[in-house]
């Protein structure tokens, strides 16, 4: 059943994109095969690279955007060659960092009677490919969501499965979490990890309860969001449904997004977008440097731990052993901080009987041990440039509640990265559509009659309608005359 699911993918997803069209079928295949196909299953073994949940995911985006999409008339780029150069230097860095990699990582290690080989041209090869397979999806919704109506129906598809997904969440919470072995005939992981306080952590069809934490705290921001949207139907009920996806995330014990839920709900419910874009932003820019600053964080993350140990010891000693393990692989990493240890377990600390003594949770740590400061910053400046960019775009263009509540879904992904390992291909839509908001200008027709102006700025950084005669000396063709307060006006020199 895995394997057969893994490869109808491709026509389930050619499917979608012919019903729904490319930008939501984008949306609804990734984030369905995400959600419901199996993990840790590989259909078949290619060459370089194994036929799992990610690849065919990738495989079938890919196939269905070249058969199915078409370019968008009314899109124009206005991002500038500034944001372009930056977008192909840290793709360029990502593909190319496993090169050094391979080049400095010939030589066996041998601890005691255990050996790790030296990296060959094959173990290049999937490196490259495993970058190339995790950004894909980034670059199709790239390309794909640049309107606000493609952001806002990605929240509403996230709301929709999530909610759906909280009856299955409920349902393992109670009977354990058996539904992958019931459909696909195996347990993804350790099960002694879905063991907690007397009762089960759930986690449906994905890779860890972690990570099922991580994708109800993502449904409860669109949550919020879409209550704070005006062009959104039937808002009045959103509040309470934030409060069933709150509920059944601390159901499914996962303390980590329940604290990350409770924080951020008013940052969502309260704040203006573009302060919550800025928040994002500082939190993107403390991700890309986070080697350097581990050291410094030790003393507030220890207080941090002192507060929730009042609530589970448990948790604060699981998490207390986290930090203890990254700051010894840490230091195992900067033995080779250019370009890393690579892949065979090399990057990990054997003892000399040839037991693996380290615990390795956090993307950050994988990411730098695997392939040094230029892996690192190559796969992380993928992952933090657009949410810098949106945030300090021209503040006469206004972000709007999707993006500013998908940049904070991507700031609590950015804290979670840092014990865990969540980055995945629903986040790389979220991400893609943040980047497609600060390159991309979509302009639309005005009609023959009236066009729409901004008169000022609304509260939350949203621009509020007003009409107005055409411009005479504008051509009805595909565009939009903009006019803006006469603060702005006198700013930009009109």
């Amino acid at each position: 059943m895995a394997a057969a699911a893994l490869i109808a993918w491709p026509l389930v997803t050619l499917i979608l994109f012919r019903v729904l069209g490319a930008p939501r079928g984008l949306i609804w295949s990734v984030a369905v095969g995400y959600l419901f196909l199996p993990e840790g299953y590989a259909a078949f073994d290619m060459p370089v690279i194994k036929y799992t949940k990610p690849v065919a995911i990738t495989f079938s985006v890919l196939l269905a955007t070249i058969v199915y999409h078409r370019p968008d008339p009314t899109q124009r780029e206005h991002g500038g060659l500034l944001k372009a150069i930056m977008y192909l230097l840290f793709l360029t860095i990502v593909v190319a960092a496993p090169v050094g990699t391979f080049m400095t990582n010939p030589e066996e290690l041998i601890d005691g009677p255990r050996i790790r080989p030296g990296l060959v041209i094959n173990d290049l090869l999937a490196d490259m490919a495993d970058q190339a397979i995790r950004f894909l999806p980034l670059l199709v919704a790239f390309r794909l969501l640049t309107r606000p109506e493609h952001h806002r129906d990605l929240l509403i598809a996230l709301l929709v499965l999530g909610f759906a997904y909280t009856f299955l969440v409920l349902f393992e919470r109670r009977m354990a979490p058996q539904l992958n072995m019931w459909v696909y005939g195996y347990f993804p992981h350790n099960w002694l990890q879905h063991i907690r306080g007397g009762g089960y952590r759930p986690l449906v069809f994905l890779r860890h309860g972690l990570w099922l934490g991580f994708f109800l705290f993502t449904v409860f921001i669109a949550a919020l969001v879409l209550t704070r949207d005006k062009e959104v139907t039937g808002r009045g009920m959103l509040p309470f449904l934030a409060l069933w996806l709150l509920l059944v995330i601390y159901l499914s014990r996962n303390l980590g997004p329940t604290l990350l839920a409770i924080a951020f709900a008013p940052v969502v419910l309260f704040l203006a977008y573009r302060l919550q874009a800025q928040i994002a932003a500082v939190l993107a820019i403390m991700l890309l440097f986070y080697p350097v600053l581990h050291k410094q964080m030790e003393v507030p993350m220890e207080r941090f731990l002192g507060v929730v140990g009042q609530y589970s010891a448990d948790r604060v000693q699981s998490f207390q052993t986290r930090l203890e393990n990254e700051t010894e692989l840490l230091e195992r990493a900067n033995e080779k901080p250019v370009f890393g240890w690579g892949g065979w377990a090399r990057m990990r600390i054997i003892d000399e009987r040839g037991v693996d003594t380290s615990l390795v949770d956090g993307a950050w740590i994988v990411y730098f041990g695997r392939h040094g400061w230029v892996g690192y910053i190559g796969f992380f400046g993928l992952l933090t440039v657009p949410i810098l960019f949106a945030a300090f775009t021209d503040r006469r263009k206004p972000i709007t509640p999707a993006i500013g509540g998908m940049m904070v879904m991507m700031a609590g992904n950015y804290i979670y990265v840092i014990p865990n390992s969540t980055i995945n291909p629903i986040a790389m839509l979220i991400l893609g559509s943040i980047a497609a908001f600060a390159q991309h200008r979509v302009e639309i027709d005005p009609g023959p009659r009236t066009v729409t102006r901004y008169s000022r700025f609304g509260h939350g950084g949203e621009a509020q309608p007003t009409m107005a005669r055409p411009d005479p000396s504008m051509p009805h063709s595909r565009s939009v005359s903009t006019s803006y307060s006469s603060r702005s006006r006198r700013k930009s020199g009109a």
